[in-house]
């Protein structure tokens, strides 16, 4: 949302009359998360061996690895959490963990390895830029040796970021960044106690019912019945 804001501000700020970002990636320099801060330091490398070996989508989803993961967390079901804890970033004193098997039914579901570079360029570069193909894909791409950043100033969208203070991925020192460089845009902005999934699966859910219900209503701009 903010990538293609800055690039079609005009398209955007015609379609669309709230953003409300739940736990918002752009900046990235000070993320805790540390498979992303591992592949930070050889996203080079890691950019090479996926093309070498042709695997595109990380963790595919489909019916065999749907299986293997689910055998393997039988088998090593310790372990298994204690993986998804660093990988999702889930925390067990805020987050739902009685539905784990629910979210473990649609996860992992597959991510671009290109998705995995371009967080790692970010940690690496502390910018909010453009992806790294190299000097002489960029100078083709982007008329320079290194890829520009997107230009926030361009960013026209009423947004709602709602934060997490647990959040490794969405580090609170990354979101006061964003929160600085979009502040004339910022309508609403609060931040909870909650990791990066708990957005989707904490016990305490008041956060959505209350303010993000409440900031969707105030800025709605048709007729229909108020969300809930």
């Amino acid at each position: 949302m903010f990538a293609g804001a800055t690039l079609k501000p005009e398209y955007y700020k015609e379609k669309v009359n709230l953003f409300v970002a739940l736990a918002p990636i752009a900046f990235m320099s000070n993320t805790t998360a540390k498979p992303f801060k591992w592949a930070s330091k050889y996203w080079k490398l890691l950019q090479a061996t996926t093309k070498k070996m042709g695997i595109y989508d990380v963790v595919a989803p489909g019916w065999a690895e749907d299986q293997a993961y689910e055998t393997f967390c039988k088998v090593l079901g310790g372990f298994c959490e204690e993986y998804i804890k660093i990988l999702m970033d889930l925390n067990p004193d805020v987050d739902n963990w009685s539905r784990m098997n629910v979210y473990n039914a649609n996860a992992p579901a597959g991510a671009g390895y290109r998705t995995i570079v371009h967080y790692a360029q970010e940690i690496q570069s502390a910018h909010f830029a453009r992806f790294d193909h190299g000097t002489k894909k960029n100078m083709e791409l982007y008329g320079a040796y290194t890829p520009p950043d997107y230009d926030l100033s361009k960013f026209d969208v009423p947004t709602a970021l709602i934060l997490g203070s647990l959040d490794k991925l969405s580090n609170p020192a990354d979101d006061s960044i964003l929160k600085r460089v979009i502040a004339d845009k910022v309508v609403f902005s609060q931040s909870y106690p909650l990791g990066h999934a708990s957005f989707g699966i904490a016990k305490d859910m008041s956060w959505f019912s209350g303010d993000v219900v409440d900031v969707i209503n105030k800025y709605k701009t048709n007729d229909s019945q108020a969300l809930f």
